[in-house]
């Protein structure tokens, strides 16, 4: 591809002598864009859209906790020198396989439902927190430390070499 066939829509701003690109906003350069207006979901709209995305996750979840079941009675019941015979793969030990696809369905499913709900479920309006201050309170007297926790000075001594 050519510096000919570039439409001109995808070629940088025109430029000065100095190779200065000229910028939108000649007073503030560094101007905010600001956020695209809000566009409301599917679940936000329609209730049952948010029921149908409340049962996916629901049973993507339920199902990741049998895989994790299914993985330990996997690992209690199928003996360790037991062998199967899985068509592309070939002979495989049963055990190795039972385990490597109950732990991998389980942890796909709970990842796919924690995404699932993230993106249909959760809230996705910015809310900013009033918080309090972090600062400590002002003391009301002079610091002072209990007796009982004093070293006495032989013991600073000996503690400090």
């Amino acid at each position: 591809m050519s510096s000919q066939d570039i439409p001109e829509e995808n070629l940088p701003a025109e430029q000065d002598a100095h190779g200065a690109v000229s910028v939108a906003d000649e007073h503030d350069p560094f101007a905010d864009p600001g956020l695209p207006p809000h566009e409301h979901r599917v679940q936000d709209i329609d209730e049952r859209a948010a029921k149908r995305s409340e049962r996916v996750v629901a049973f993507l979840f339920t199902l990741s906790m049998l895989l994790t079941v299914g993985f330990i009675a996997s690992y209690v019941a199928i003996p360790a020198d037991k062998s199967i015979f899985v068509f592309p793969i070939g002979h495989i030990s049963a055990l190795n396989f039972a385990l490597g696809l109950t732990l991998g369905g389980a942890l796909f499913t709970i990842g796919a439902g924690a995404v699932h709900w993230a993106r249909t479920l959760m809230s996705d309006v910015e809310i900013a927190d009033e918080r309090h201050a972090i600062e400590a309170p002002p003391r009301s007297g002079p610091r002072s430390w209990p007796t009982s926790r004093r070293v006495p000075r032989s013991r600073r001594s000996a503690v400090a070499s």
